[in-house]
């Protein structure tokens, strides 16, 4: 992706900064961590006492800084001083804009501290809240967008970074992913994962009466009623508290998991006081998952590898 390029040549940049850039930039960087705010070239200059001017265009030319026109800090990615749809609000420290989605992901994993993440969704107006632990996992996204055939599609990515064995060792794991969906049938799926080195691409669209799976370059078919891991939507009734024809959203496998209705209660749904519907997934995949009256889901909560996943839906803009 593109944002996934530019992230990947600002971090190139960095590494080939010289020693005073250097300096500077992770000053600026630690500047906005610690106040929310951008330091003024002033307070660079008094800190370092170097050539700022020329450390400064050193770092514009790499694009990692940019100034606005009275020459202060626009933007030091991953941050903004202009707010933005991403806000991070950092454990014990401020709350940051980021540039972009992918930057806020990169937020807690770069500090290294717990984090929480909320953006606003494109197309929905709705603000998910991500609970980031910035020493054990990572962060998880979603947006969904209504068409005008009736369609919706829904997009997603995760990074996750969890450091083991004293910090010798790093688990990584990431998640790209876009599915449409049209009453109620799968009609287009890809995705990109790597798990700690192990990669898949996965697709699928439609082909005769059933969907045409790739992984990896493999061709299966399957029914073309599946359900996918991302579980954003409710399944169809169909499969409620019986078995539900579940695909790895990740790997494409096919789990053996059932569907199973819990209860519903009142609950606070973006300030809004609403029934909602609790389900469960067990099997080969386990979940708790939480559908407004609209079989949206306002809730999860996963497990995975000992870890637990939470994605909570926080706001709804009118």
């Amino acid at each position: 992706m593109a944002e996934d390029r530019a992230t990947a040549t600002k971090s190139t940049a960095a590494a080939h900064l010289s020693p005073p850039a250097r300096r500077v930039h992770r000053a600026i960087l630690t500047g906005f961590a610690r106040s929310g705010q951008a330091p003024t070239q002033a307070d660079l200059a008094d800190a370092h006492g170097i050539d700022l001017a020329g450390t400064l265009a050193e770092l514009i030319a790499v694009d990692l800084i940019v100034l606005d026109a009275e020459g202060g800090l626009r933007a030091a990615y991953p941050f903004s001083s202009i707010p933005t749809p991403h806000r991070v609000t950092i454990a014990d420290g401020p709350t940051v804009h980021a540039m972009c989605a992918i930057d806020a992901l990169g937020i807690s994993a770069m500090l290294g501290r717990p984090a929480t993440i909320t953006s606003d969704e494109p197309g929905t107006g709705h603000i998910v809240i991500v609970h980031v632990d910035g020493d054990q996992a990572g962060s998880y996204s979603m947006s969904v967008t209504q068409r005008d055939d009736d369609s919706q599609t829904m997009s997603a990515s995760a990074n996750v970074r969890v450091k083991y064995l004293g910090g010798l060792k790093v688990y990584r794991y990431s998640y790209r992913g876009t599915e449409t969906w049209k009453g109620g049938r799968l009609i287009n799926f890809s995705s990109t994962s790597n798990d700690d080195g192990k990669e898949f691409t996965v697709s699928a669209m439609p082909e005769g009466d059933g969907l045409r799976l790739r992984v990896n370059g493999r061709v299966r078919i399957v029914r073309p009623d599946i359900w996918l891991t991302t579980y954003w939507h409710l399944a169809e009734p169909m499969f409620r508290n019986k078995g539900v024809p579940l695909v790895d959203a990740d790997t494409g496998q096919d789990l053996a998991a059932q569907l199973q209705y819990v209860e519903t209660r009142q609950m606070n749904v973006a300030g809004e006081v609403q029934k909602c519907a609790h389900y469960r997934v067990s099997g080969e995949a386990q979940a708790e998952l939480w559908y407004d009256s609209q079989e949206r889901l306002i809730r999860l909560t996963s497990w995975s590898e000992g870890h637990r996943y939470e994605l909570v839906l926080s706001r709804i803009r009118r």
